[in-house]
């Protein structure tokens, strides 16, 4: 009579184990997701549920329950991944623009003194991108260090050579001579130092090496490198004497020596395994200018070395130096010669160096970065006014077309050379198209921001790219219109005839259409490029934007 309700007990046992044990393996995978419920506020240890501290305050010691596992190792990527198979321009990329640039240069290195010399002359050399313009330079740039360097004021000597070392230069032709591998290792360094050539603007280590004296006197009571300070690092910059407001100019010398700096600090002394320049030596490196100029961008220096710099003329007695760098010249660098290369420009795969400087800048002027996300519905456009030479023709004109064809956009018409540099540098980045002839003005293509576009007027007769390269590697949109004759202008909107017997003048050198007081366009021509790049800049609005 008894076994209906002993079978009824059996039943709910059976059903009471499975639910409990069900449980267990609820809370058991729960666990091993990282899924606990919020009332568990302890760990499991040993089988058992213990109180401990909450999750927050994990100890690195502990096991956090959300922490993700390591991934597994993977199998090697198809070769057709790797670098590689990139083409011949692409690696071009990867040398010249990236810190490949740099580590290039760490790893190029050779001591011109011989070894028992009481100073010491360390060279490393750049890779140099050669273009037709700057053949006849090399195939790389000089960055030299200079050990137990004696200084004596030219009024103290009267001479020019105020820059004395104890150096007995090595017989590198002999060298060469001697061993076909000793000469493969010395590819890309000159015989002897004072063998650099000078740059334009006489600048670069050749030019610098024209006020030093290289001796061998042995005489060790003089400036020598034990009896200097190895602490004492000064950087002496010979700077571009021809053009000392062209932005794009100044900002090559400054980019280069930044190099110049950061190539030292990679760079490993051989004799003593350890970087030339470590962090703690960088943070008292002294910039000098050898000449006395005030030049645009004076306070940007800064970002070379952390320090305001100084000027030769200040050093009024003799000193004993312990390392003096003479760095790269601005117009070696890779950027300034991509401008004026006259091959397709291929957009380069990877960061390049030209965002790391420009994300420089911006922090030295405290400027924000404009977000990516800020697209204007009515793109701001700002139009390049030059007062002295290359003055479109019929700027007034255009201006007013196109104030009636976009009402709602701000139309901005500067010459840049009447606003400082901080403000010309929030306006780039403000600016949704920059529209230009091109010079120096248009470096501020690259303080855009990535999306927006440039339009760059060419001359004439212009080979080079310009800056289209500079534009790609910053992410701006890049269109390029032509100008034209004054014959053709006339011909075209006034139906003036040519001259008899006329014909398109050939160039007169490379810059002689850097003095041409008007840039000749039809209304038609400049008009058409302007919408062109207003286009553009409509393709990034989306469907609740427009």
């Amino acid at each position: 009579m008894m076994a209906g309700p002993i079978r009824l007990n059996r039943k709910y046992s059976i059903l009471s184990s499975a639910i409990c044990l069900g449980l267990v393996v609820v809370v058991y995978y729960m666990y091993c997701v990282g899924e606990l419920p919020k009332f568990f506020s302890g760990n499991f240890n040993e089988g058992s549920l213990r109180q401990s501290k909450p999750l927050t305050e994990t100890k690195d010691d502990e096991i956090a329950l959300k922490s993700p596992k390591p991934p597994a190792a993977t199998a090697s990527l198809p070769v057709d991944y790797s670098p590689l198979t990139f083409s011949e321009s692409q690696q071009k990329c990867e040398l010249f623009f990236t810190p490949a640039y740099l580590k290039h240069i760490a790893t190029h290195q050779l001591p011109y003194c011989e070894s028992e010399s009481l100073s010491a002359f360390q060279c490393f050399t750049a890779p140099r991108l050669t273009i037709p313009m700057t053949g006849g330079w090399g195939q790389t740039d000089p960055l030299c260090i200079a050990q137990g360097v004696s200084f004596r004021p030219e009024q103290q000597t009267g001479s020019e050579q105020e820059f004395g070392i104890q150096c007995k230069l090595r017989d590198l032709a002999a060298e060469r001579a001697n061993s076909s591998d000793v000469a493969t290792e010395l590819e890309g360094f000159r015989d002897r130092p004072t063998d650099w050539g000078w740059y334009w603007g006489d600048t670069g280590v050749g030019a610098s090496l024209k006020t030093w004296k290289f001796e061998n006197s042995g005489d060790i009571e003089a400036c020598t490198r034990e009896k200097s300070d190895s602490k004492e690092w000064v950087m002496l910059m010979r700077r571009d004497s021809t053009d000392t407001h062209n932005l794009w100019h100044k900002l090559m010398e400054i980019l280069q020596a930044r190099h110049s700096l950061d190539a030292v600090r990679i760079a490993i002394n051989p004799a003593t395994g350890t970087p030339w320049l470590s962090d703690e030596d960088a943070a008292h490196v002294q910039l000098v200018f050898d000449d006395d100029r005030e030049e645009l961008l004076e306070p940007l220096w800064e970002i070379v070395t952390g320090k305001k710099p100084i000027r030769k003329s200040s050093w009024e007695r003799a000193a004993c130096f312990g390392n003096v760098i003479l760095p790269l010249p601005g117009c070696g660098s890779p950027f300034w010669s991509n401008l004026l290369d006259t091959g397709y420009p291929e957009t380069c795969p990877s960061q390049t160096l030209l965002t790391t400087y420009v994300h420089r800048i911006f922090e030295f002027y405290g400027v924000v970065q404009r977000p990516v996300t800020e697209i204007h519905k009515h793109p701001t456009i700002t139009i390049v006014e030059r007062k002295e030479n290359r003055k479109f023709v019929a700027l007034d004109r255009w201006v007013k077309s196109l104030k009636e064809r976009y009402p709602q956009s701000p139309i901005n018409v500067v010459d840049f050379a009447s606003i400082t540099i901080q403000e010309q540098i929030k306006l780039a980045q403000s600016t949704d198209i920059l529209v230009g002839h091109h010079g120096a003005a248009m470096t501020h293509i690259i303080f855009m921001a990535p999306g927006a576009t440039a339009v760059e007027i060419l001359p004439r007769h212009f080979d080079q790219h310009g800056f289209r390269s500079a534009a790609a590697m910053r992410g701006v949109n890049y269109i390029a219109g032509r100008c034209m004759h004054k014959e053709e202008y006339e011909n075209a909107v006034n139906g003036t005839p040519f001259p008899q017997d006329w014909t398109p003048p050939t160039p007169q050198g490379f810059n002689h259409w850097q003095n041409e007081e008007w840039t000749y366009l039809t209304d038609e021509d400049f008009l058409g490029l302007v919408d062109a790049a207003v286009r553009s800049q409509m393709n990034k609005l989306g469907s609740s934007d427009s």
